[in-house]
């Protein structure tokens, strides 16, 4: 069995559509429309509103299926009329539906400030429970920088020493080289004074 989804239709005198269309209704009269339902352009429609269209008599109206909502209005396909609203009974259904808003604005209200605190609620369990592993990334980063600059210091004096060692072993290897060669030359040349003249 479909679920009944109830609303309001509003008519004029002659019980007909007055807010875009012409069709004429009855009570407890099933009203079917074909091809794809779309809000204002094709379909039977509904209001939660009804004092902001044109008409004088207003009922309670059924469907099955709703397709669309847009504001105050839904379409459907298929719609019947169950009962008309009195003047009195009119008035109710405002006075009912301005407390129902009422309600929902405060339990909408309550809602918003609980997810606020809950929120807090949170964010405030949220830095007690990062700040020690914060803490405790600070001194691990302060001890690892600490002992990163200390290892650096001492790499670059081991650096450092061993530079200079090298320096003052090519300095002496070529110090050797140059008393070698010089030593070298000057053999060639006292050796070419004492040849013989040719």
């Amino acid at each position: 069995m479909s679920p009944r989804i109830l609303g309001l239709k509003v008519l004029d005198e002659n019980m007909q559509s007055c807010n875009g269309g012409t069709m004429a209704w009855a009570l407890d009269k099933w009203v079917s429309v074909k091809g794809t339902i779309s809000i204002c352009h094709n379909g039977l429609h509904m209001t939660y509103e009804p004092n902001k269209w044109n008409g004088t008599r207003v009922f309670i109206a059924e469907t099955p299926k709703v397709f669309e909502v847009e504001g105050d209005k839904v379409v459907c396909g298929r719609l019947r009329l169950l009962r008309e609203l009195s003047p009195a009974a009119w008035k109710a259904y405002d006075e009912a539906k301005a407390t129902a808003w009422k309600a929902y604005d405060e339990a909408k209200a309550t809602a918003w400030k609980a997810y606020h605190e809950a929120k807090a609620t949170a964010w405030k369990a949220y830095d007690e429970a990062t700040a020690p592993a914060l803490k405790a990334y600070d001194e691990a980063k302060a001890t690892a920088w600490k002992a990163y600059h200390e290892a650096k210091a001492t790499a670059w004096k081991a650096y450092d020493e061993a530079k200079a060692t090298a320096w003052k072993a090519y300095d002496e290897a070529k110090a050797t080289a140059e008393k070698a060669y010089n030593k070298a030359i000057q053999a060639v040349l006292a050796g070419m004074l004492e040849a013989p003249k040719q």
